[in-house]
């Protein structure tokens, strides 16, 4: 059996308030570059990135430029957010 659904949740050492809106302008960044799409979701009344893949012909190349673009796109709120 293959696990094929996952949360992602940005921020998780920062008050709930933050994490949320980390998580949402990090999910709207993963969209906005295009490449790959997530959504987001509600977990335990808090916001996260929902993943899925569901087609058995994604590559592991595949898989790692969409975790790179996870992580810049969360890099790239994060500092957004520290320069504010």
């Amino acid at each position: 059996m293959a696990l094929n659904q996952l949360v992602v949740r940005f921020g998780v050492d920062c008050p709930d308030d933050e994490s949320n809106a980390l998580t949402r302008k990090a999910i709207e960044k993963i969209q906005s570059d295009g490449i790959l799409f997530a959504g987001g979701a509600k977990w335990r009344g808090r916001d996260v990135l929902r993943l899925s893949v569901t087609n058995f012909q994604t590559t592991s190349d595949q898989a790692e430029l969409a975790v790179e673009s996870i992580i810049a796109a969360f890099r790239s709120v994060s500092n957004d957010a520290l320069r504010r």
